[in-house]
């Protein structure tokens, strides 16, 4: 999917699920109650930052598992932009190292790097 189509995604995720909240304490508390809402508000916000935080942090464990792939096998920066078949850049390629982690590439595109070097480390791995 596209950027926009993820954010737009996003955006309903975040007032859908504090619309069930609100009805669910609203049922709670009463429907007028100021009290409903913002346990509601409250409640939606701890869940959606826990939710993105872990989120985040498996998408560093990934890149931080292909970092390992990558330099496990002597590659930089520039191995990893000619293996993908994404556009990003060298330069982008080196603001994703968990050590300095400021870019984060797609999903897909470092499941499937991650994918291509383990069988690379496999295949020197049987040859030795």
């Amino acid at each position: 999917m596209k950027r926009r189509t993820w954010v737009i995604l996003d955006w309903v995720v975040l007032i859908a699920g504090y619309g069930i909240l609100t009805s669910i304490t609203a049922d709670l508390f009463g429907t007028s109650s100021l009290l409903s809402r913002g346990i509601a508000l409250i409640v939606w916000c701890a869940l959606y930052w826990g939710i993105s935080t872990v989120v985040m942090r498996l998408r560093t464990n990934q890149l931080a598992h292909l970092w390992q792939l990558a330099d496990q096998l002597g590659y930089g920066p520039a191995e990893l932009k000619a293996k993908s078949t994404a556009t990003y850049g060298v330069i982008d390629w080196s603001l994703s190292r968990p050590e300095n982690l400021q870019f984060l590439p797609r999903d897909i595109v470092v499941s499937r790097l991650i994918k291509q070097l383990t069988a690379e480390v496999r295949g020197e791995q049987a040859g030795q």
